[in-house]
């Protein structure tokens, strides 16, 4: 399966708007429930939702709490997961980050976040008058 960068950056919004402490947040594997229905995420195949939730999860950026055959019960963003977040939140950066991804070819997490913060500094340079 391709990885789909849209989708990584809406699991970890979602996550991050329904977990807190000592608020985790569970994601069904029968996926037609309700819990599953939050806006970002309710028009993905289950199938793609939890192998982008995973990927989330293998590269550091969440962390999970339980994992069984129904459920997954994730606990919270991790600091990797909140950096990442932030330096993709803003709509401006994450077109110009996709623009520059998808033209170069690189779609991985990694080079995802170098393009971002890449973008934000030449953001902030224009700001500053560089």
């Amino acid at each position: 399966m391709k990885l789909n960068n849209d989708l990584i950056r809406d699991i970890l919004l979602t996550i991050e708007e329904y977990t807190g402490y000592e608020k985790p947040i569970t994601f069904h594997k029968p996926y037609e429930v309700e819990e599953n229905n939050q806006p970002l995420i309710k028009d993905y195949s289950r199938e793609e939702f939890f192998y982008h939730l995973k990927q989330c999860e293998i590269s550091g950026m969440i962390e999970v709490m339980l994992e069984t055959g129904e459920y997954t019960t994730v606990s919270y963003l991790t600091p990797l997961g909140h950096e990442f977040l932030e330096n993709i939140r803003s709509n401006t950066v994450w077109s110009k980050t996709k623009t520059i991804s998808k033209k170069l070819g690189l779609k991985s997490l990694d080079a995802v976040k170098q393009i971002s913060t890449s973008v934000i500094t030449e953001i902030i340079k224009q700001e500053l008058g560089y």
